[in-house]
């Protein structure tokens, strides 16, 4: 039986396609270009992961995973969840400060039960068996300066003022410096980490904002809790700061299990602190979420503020 094969909407790869075969139906990833720099393992790691959170966190079935052949490049075939992405339902129900509520309490409940998942150490996944091997320089949780002197070598900062540049790199020390402090709170252990947990890879029930999914596993790595807790908090701002954010700290308060759970003002000070070296990694003028990522760190080295909120969305 044909399946037809239509891109996905989400995301920015090009690699990702809602398939139908007679009324079945699953979303299958092409592991192509956008995927080379990750290697031949790229598929086994990723179904890896999804079998790994499926109690934690509902995440697609894994039905096919396959390596890349001559001619032929890597597939991971899995199961179509059901809802919507929570960007938009943060979008849409700005007003209903009940569903927000919600909506953030589904979601900081979900990466702090992700963040459940000890790992033995710090690092990226290597292959299947989700083998740890060290992050690439600058890439590190808590390598906030070097993500810097990195986003800044490969061209991404290239036309920032020096007196902007010279404001992040006092953003980053002192963001550095935060999460070298929070290690107390960690005792030294790992946690898995999503690695892009914004809104827009979590899929809500929009009636009640209930949690139907978590998808989009590609930058999954053993790190610390608090990256994971930054990127939902990213872009929140106006009606939505408020029940959206307030239900995501609580609930992830209420939800983690830490040697030393630090307070709420400290807390959303370490997610902040580790969404800015994500948003510096992320920081590319040539790609509309790179562009998204600069505009924010533009407010946040112009008033040299973790907590800046983000310019105005264009019209």
């Amino acid at each position: 039986m044909d399946a037809t094969m239509t891109p996905m909407p989400a995301g920015e790869s090009g690699e990702t396609f809602l398939a139908d075969a007679g009324g079945v139906r699953s979303v299958v990833r092409v592991y192509g270009a956008a995927s080379a720099s990750r290697g031949p393992e790229a598929p086994l790691v990723d179904a890896a992961v999804l079998r790994l959170v499926r109690g934690p966190v509902p995440v697609p079935e894994v039905l096919e995973v396959r390596t890349p052949v001559p001619g032929a490049p890597g597939l991971l075939v899995t199961g179509e969840l059901p809802g919507t992405p929570g960007a938009h339902v943060l979008d849409t129900l700005a007003g209903s400060e009940h569903v927000l509520r919600a909506a953030g309490e589904h979601m900081g409940g979900a990466a702090a039960r992700i963040a459940g998942v000890p790992m033995l150490r710090r690092g990226v996944f290597a292959d299947g068996n989700l083998r740890l091997v060290d992050f690439p320089d600058g890439t590190a949780p808590g390598e906030v300066v070097a993500a810097v002197t990195s986003a800044y070598e490969r061209g991404a900062l290239s036309d920032w003022p020096s007196a902007r540049l010279r404001s992040l790199g006092r953003l980053a020390g002192r963001a550095q410096r935060l999460l070298e402090g929070a290690e107390d709170h960690l005792g030294g252990a790992a946690c898995l980490s999503h690695g892009d947990l914004t809104p827009a890879n979590v899929l809500l029930d929009a009636a009640t904002g209930d949690l139907t999914g978590v998808v989009d596993w590609e930058a999954a790595h053993a790190g610390v809790p608090w990256s994971d807790l930054g990127a939902l908090l990213r872009q929140t701002e106006g009606p939505v700061a408020g029940a959206y954010a307030e239900g995501v700290l609580t609930s992830w308060r209420g939800t983690v299990r830490l040697v030393d759970p630090p307070g709420a003002t400290e807390l959303l000070d370490l997610a902040r602190a580790a969404d800015l070296a994500a948003l510096v990694g992320l920081a590319d003028p040539a790609s509309p979420a790179g562009r998204t990522a600069l505009r924010l760190l533009e407010s946040m080295a112009g008033t040299e503020d973790l907590h800046a909120s983000p310019p105005a969305r264009p019209r």
